[in-house]
């Protein structure tokens, strides 16, 4: 979720999905940043929904954007706890994103553009 978010959202999260700098604050450096994004721009919450592998939950966009600052906060947690020495804890290299309902040369661009892990 969070190289997606990152590849649509540019320079609104801390660190990137493998680092996070150290005193992040979760609701003042992610959740709110994130949320204050999307609902400036709520136009690739679409996109990030319809890739197949972030699934995301909910029928609104409320509900779908805060099903997005989730997974946001779960990198961290992750981050914090699993992968404590800054050691990814995935591999993204070899993936390649999919989803139906997205053109062709959007999901090109986007895994072109996407930051890999």
């Amino acid at each position: 979720m969070w190289t997606l978010f990152e590849y649509y959202y540019p320079g609104v999260l801390p660190g990137n999905a493998a680092f996070l700098p150290s005193g992040v604050d979760w609701f003042n450096n992610i959740y709110m940043p994130a949320f204050l994004a999307m609902w400036a721009n709520p136009g690739p919450v679409s996109k990030i929904i319809a890739i197949d592998q972030t699934p995301v939950p909910g029928t609104t966009l409320d509900q779908q954007m805060e099903g997005i600052v989730y997974a946001l906060g779960l990198n961290q947690f992750f981050l914090g706890s699993l992968a404590p020495r800054g050691e990814p804890y995935f591999d993204n290299r070899l993936t390649t994103y999919s989803g139906a309902s997205l053109p062709a040369p959007e999901l090109l661009a986007m895994n072109a553009g996407v930051r890999r892990y």
